[in-house]
């Protein structure tokens, strides 16, 4: 072999040594930074309860469904089998929160194919109405999310 192998390993090692570095520096994952307490944080009065409100639901139908239920948190507030009413109402005291209410409305026509329309109006205590309005044919099944105010209990 000709020169010194050895030296020629020493010199490799030492290149590849400063190569890595600037890479460890550009690789590394910063410290997360200091979480100090926030004075205001602590000085601000904390939110009042929500109380619960009576709430007017109404539920208006283009053709009277053969069975329909309306729920609110898991508990039907409405509902009614093989009636000839289009219109149906009730009262139903509930917390109304910032993030709004959601009420599950399902509807089945047996013998109409016709597009059916259905309105949902919920009066709040304070006299505020929200309305939707849903479609469908011989089904309806939805969601509806009626949002709260924000900054009112």
């Amino acid at each position: 072999m000709i020169g010194w192998p050895v030296l020629r390993a020493a010199v490799a090692l030492l290149f590849l040594l400063l190569a890595g570095l600037p890479l460890r520096w550009l690789t590394r994952t910063p410290p997360p930074p200091a979480v100090e307490a926030s004075p205001s944080l602590a000085n601000e009065p904390a939110e009042p309860p929500l109380l619960p409100e009576i709430l007017t639901v109404t539920v208006t139908f283009t053709l009277p469904p053969e069975t329909f239920t309306l729920t609110l948190l898991g508990s039907e507030i409405l509902q009614s089998t093989g009636s000839d009413q289009f219109d149906f109402g009730t009262r139903v005291e509930a917390i109304f929160p910032p993030e709004g209410i959601d009420l599950v409305l399902e509807a089945e026509w047996k013998e109409h194919f016709r597009p059916v329309k259905s309105l949902v109006v919920v009066t709040r205590a304070d006299g505020s109405q929200q309305k939707q309005t849903i479609a469908g044919k011989k089904t309806l099944s939805e969601i509806l999310t009626f949002p709260g105010q924000e900054g009112t209990p």
